[in-house]
């Protein structure tokens, strides 16, 4: 199960495209990766590779807070086989309060994510540390 993660976008020499870098704590294993030249339209930041489309909605959701609703197309010879979707709030402190809390429940739940959240960090777990080997592009 997740216990942390960190997200950071990082404008490019092109005006439509951002590197998104992500790390996850996972069962206490770092898991990290680097997307680059994911095309921006509007709130959203896509990108396609042969066996899927990625794409990463966002909405500023309180004045310290970022939603992302993240969605992976899986495709074979250009078929889609699979969707993986999941519901991402980013703070600026470890902790949201309850009343910035509850409308980002109201959003997760009209996109169908089943209530109560399966994870929410705690604010005391740590977030993995930025290393280049365990990156991938």
């Amino acid at each position: 199960m997740g216990k942390s993660s960190k997200v950071e976008l990082r404008a490019t020499s092109s005006e439509n495209s951002v590197l998104l870098k992500q790390g996850n704590m996972i069962d206490d294993t770092c898991v990290n990766y680097s997307i680059q030249n994911m095309t921006v339209v509007e709130n959203t930041i896509q990108l396609t590779k042969d066996n899927g489309i990625s794409k990463a909605h966002f909405l500023q959701a309180c004045p310290d807070c970022l939603v992302m609703h993240f969605s992976n197309t899986i495709t074979v010879a250009g078929v889609p086989i699979r969707m993986v979707r999941s519901f991402y709030i980013f703070g600026k402190t470890g902790k949201l309060h309850e009343s910035e809390l509850e409308p980002i429940r109201k959003q997760a739940e009209c996109l169908k994510f089943p209530q109560p959240a399966q994870f929410i960090y705690d604010g005391v777990t740590e977030f993995c540390p930025e290393t280049k080997k365990n990156e991938t592009k």
